[in-house]
């Protein structure tokens, strides 16, 4: 992939996996800092092992489909559940 495009995967896989909802409403900047750390450790390793930079804007978006299958479920539950 050309730069611009792996820019703009990373970019939006950090936001997400940083906590901010997918339409908006929820999030944090230290979230989305810690988000930053994890996913340059991510891209740094897979570099740093010579992998195909098709292969890490591959695993960058596993990622980013992996967090959100996981949030979708948990912020519905989250809405459904009664308030104390």
């Amino acid at each position: 992939p050309d730069a611009g495009a792996q820019a703009n995967l990373i970019s939006i896989a950090i936001v997400v996996l940083g906590g901010t909802g997918i339409f908006g409403g929820t999030g944090s900047v230290i979230g989305t800092a810690m988000a930053t750390v994890v996913i340059a450790i991510v891209d740094y390793g897979l570099s740093y092992n010579d992998f195909n930079p098709i292969y890490q804007a591959g695993v960058i978006g596993t990622i980013l489909i992996a967090v959100i299958l996981i949030e979708t479920p948990f912020v519905a539950w989250r809405a459904r559940r009664p308030r104390a």
